[in-house]
């Protein structure tokens, strides 16, 4: 569905989709549609953000998938939720961070698969380098997995806790001076 109105429509209240629309807003026109797509069936769940023209268009991408015996799924799982993302066409422009906080926010608020002590795998860093020997998935604070191998999440190398993402999510300094200029200029 396209949720980009909604995005659009946020207020201060919701704290993740304010922060993604104040993303969108910084981005360079013309601004691609923003989309939304949950899927729940053989407890198997997959919630994606990704921006395009069309449902079908992907211009980059956010989505957390896994597999759940019943809900809380997080208590009894056998595919611990793991993260993807593609947004090398708008480096720079925090695209994956808007894309984030879209799938966060229906994934804890109006989906409820999610709280702020939810754990979040990635399987494979394949991330390019923000920084002298830091990742993407390092610098937006994962750490290493260390389960042992009976664990369901053995086999990923990363690891983090959703309420350890906020930091990175919540971080607009640059982008609070869109929402000052805004107001300077009413």
């Amino acid at each position: 569905m396209n949720i980009t109105n909604k995005v659009l429509n946020a207020n201060q209240k919701d704290r993740y989709l304010y922060s993604a629309k104040l993303i969108y807003l910084n981005m360079l026109e013309p601004r691609p549609d923003i989309w939304l797509t949950i899927t729940d069936y053989f407890q198997t769940f997959k919630i994606q953000s990704h921006i395009g023209s069309l449902l079908n268009e992907e211009l980059a991408y956010f989505s957390i998938r896994g597999r759940y015996y019943r809900a809380p799924f997080e208590k009894r799982t056998n595919e611990p939720p793991s993260m993807n993302i593609d947004c090398s066409y708008y480096r720079g422009q925090h695209v994956s961070k808007m894309l984030m906080l879209v799938v966060f926010h229906f994934a804890k608020l109006e989906y409820k698969r999610f709280n702020e002590d939810s754990k979040l795998y990635i399987d494979t860093d394949a991330s390019d380098l923000v920084d002298e020997g830091i990742t993407y998935w390092t610098a937006i604070g994962m750490t290493e997995n260390m389960c042992s191998s009976d664990h369901a999440s053995f086999g990923y190398e990363k690891q983090c806790i959703l309420k350890d993402l906020k930091p990175y999510l919540f971080r607009l300094s640059r982008l609070s001076t869109y929402e000052n200029h805004k107001s300077a200029t009413k």
